[in-house]
């Protein structure tokens, strides 16, 4: 989904360069450790492989890029949009890699988690598929003739994404603050900047972990509870910035829409065909104090030690 709303088509018809796109966003991924961004300059094995897969994604959008001008050839697709406007290859590259390295790390994230959070609490994986089946029927019934699950969520309107699908929503927003523990940074490039009644020095980074407010007991009571009623109680508005999944302040995330649309896709897809459960290796359903993340593991936010799959079953009637 992520690469064909921002990438490119050449990719996205094709399910084997898609798949060479996630290999290589993942060497990407694992070449940002603590050492790199402390001693960027260090010629470390990780940062080797984090420049070579960083020149592989280049190369292939350059190349498609190049096929198209000496072909004559366009396509509908965001690459061609950004082609039209006269952006340089190293512009448009650089802005379709940033869009996909946030769509494949965190919207892929935050999907799977969903699944287990709502696998975990069967009342509320029962009110998201009600909510699924009510949007269904409320735009595309079953007493009309569709060829296709899709082609039944195709007739959802942008505003029924947006408005109508409050308890997915809030699903979303509680399996963000359980999943974020990513460090936000800015930069100081005011020498009067105070933080807590220090000085901060011109130059200097700040450096603040979103657990920390996601984990709060004053703001979020039994904070490792996944509960989506938090936000009809209205605890992630209890003080300034106490929700900090979309970022805050001057430059929240910017493709938050989108994201938001492209994980409810992700999840009205797979409920609408699929029952499941979440099992471990054994094929039994685990315990749900195992299935948290590593908090050492921000970008992929894997269960510490643990593997887990989703057993699943075709449904015998359509939503």
């Amino acid at each position: 989904l992520t690469i064909r709303a921002a990438g490119a088509r050449e990719i996205a018809d094709s399910v084997e360069k898609c798949k060479e796109v996630e290999r290589l966003y993942w060497r990407v991924e694992k070449g940002s450790t603590p050492t790199s961004v402390l001693f960027p300059w260090l010629p470390s094995e990780a940062r080797k492989n984090k420049v070579a897969a960083t020149g592989e994604i280049y190369n292939l959008f350059d190349g498609i890029i190049k096929a198209r001008r000496s072909e004559g050839r366009r396509e509908e697709d965001a690459l061609q949009v950004l082609m039209d406007l006269g952006d340089s290859t190293p512009e448009i590259i650089a802005f379709i890699m940033g869009t996909l390295f946030a769509g494949i790390v965190n919207s892929g994230l935050m999907s799977a988690w969903i699944f287990i959070f709502l696998d975990q609490e069967p009342e509320w994986k029962a009110m998201v598929i009600q909510e699924l089946k009510t949007l269904l029927d409320r735009y595309a019934p079953l007493s009309e003739s569709y060829g296709s699950i899709g082609e039944r969520l195709s007739k959802i309107p942008p505003q029924g994404w947006e408005n109508e699908m409050p308890v997915l929503e809030a699903c979303l927003r509680e399996t963000i603050r359980l999943i974020l523990s990513n460090a936000l940074l800015r930069r100081a490039t005011n020498g009067n900047l105070q933080v807590g009644g220090k000085k901060i020095p011109n130059g200097a980074f700040l450096v603040y972990q979103a657990g920390e407010t996601h984990s709060d007991p004053n703001i979020y009571p039994n904070p490792t509870k996944f509960d989506p009623n938090r936000y009809s109680a209205g605890q992630d508005k209890s003080q300034l910035h106490a929700f900090l999944g979309w970022g805050a302040g001057r430059h929240p995330c910017l493709g938050k829409r989108f994201a938001q649309y492209e994980i409810k896709a992700i999840c009205a897809l797979f409920l609408a065909v699929y029952d499941y459960e979440i099992v471990d290796t054994t094929g039994r359903k685990p315990d749900p104090s195992v299935t948290v993340p590593d908090r050492n593991n921000i970008y992929q936010a894997r269960p510490k030690d643990q593997t887990f799959y989703i057993k699943y079953t075709k449904r015998s009637k359509q939503l």
